[in-house]
């Protein structure tokens, strides 16, 4: 009987220690409230950047669908390009202060975090891998499609149309064949125009009209982007109509999608 006793002191005992208090209980919910409720009211400068800057980083290229997105997508790219030969009010004061001014500019150019480039969309398509491959390879070009001081359109043939539509040659087979000379010069001088017929960089050569927007390709050829139904199509220097398949643009350019390319073997 004793002994039972005692084991009921033990069990009582050992509860009371487990016993919550409930005002403590109270209060650390409530300070966990307010701890939620206060985060909400952001008055750190620092603290808003970053906010806004992972906001902004989810914003996707734009899909066009329709010419006259065209038109002021291009106007705007050609604008921007304009703005280059404007005369800078530093270049009035002493050579050092402009100097700074065209560093710290260029800084803030290239630090652009939420710039969404040419560079960083083309490897997204596996459709066109092979065209990316050259524009990559291709070293001043390249440079051009990461930076947001440069615009280009570039006209990028699938995969299937690069081994398809040209007769069966290759890019670098034509139009010089490889026994003209040193063969990789050739394959270099052939890819080379292959390439410069479907980029556009000279924008202020543009001629937009209500039907149409004319476009002077890098190789000199004319290509001549229309509105066909609810899409977006080009005709080439020959006359050759083709459907644009999907375009994007993003902040220093556009990329048109075409299964086709706009120059063959002859």
């Amino acid at each position: 009987m004793r002994f039972a006793i005692f084991l009921l002191y033990l069990v009582m005992g050992a509860l009371a220690k487990n016993v919550f208090d409930l005002n403590k209980f109270k209060d650390a919910v409530n300070d966990e409230k307010n701890a939620k409720r206060d985060a909400k009211n952001v008055y750190n400068l620092d603290d808003v950047k970053v906010g806004l800057s992972v906001l902004n980083s989810k914003r996707d290229a734009k899909n066009v669908y329709n010419l006259d997105d065209v038109k002021v997508g291009l106007s705007s790219l050609s604008s921007k390009r304009d703005a280059k030969n404007v005369v800078n009010f530093a270049t009035f004061k002493s050579d050092v202060e402009a100097e700074q001014v065209q560093k710290r500019d260029q800084v803030v150019m290239e630090e652009s975090t939420s710039a969404l480039l040419l560079q960083s969309i083309l490897p997204q398509y596996t459709s066109i891998s092979v065209f990316a491959g050259y524009i990559r390879d291709n070293s001043e070009i390249n440079e051009k499609t990461e930076s947001l001081a440069e615009s280009l359109l570039i006209i990028c043939p699938t995969d299937n149309a690069i081994s398809t539509k040209l007769g069966g040659l290759k890019p670098w087979e034509f139009p010089k064949s490889l026994s003209e000379g040193n063969e990789d010069e050739v394959v270099e001088s052939n890819l080379s125009y292959f390439v410069s017929n479907h980029i556009v960089m000279n924008f202020e050569d543009l001629k937009i009209t209500e039907r149409s927007v004319k476009a002077t390709l890098l190789s000199g050829k004319q290509v001549e982007i229309v509105q066909v139904g609810e899409k977006i199509g080009l005709v080439s220097d020959d006359g050759t109509k083709i459907n644009v398949i999907m375009a994007k643009q993003v902040d220093n350019g556009y990329i048109f999608i075409i299964d086709d390319t706009l120059v063959k073997p002859n």
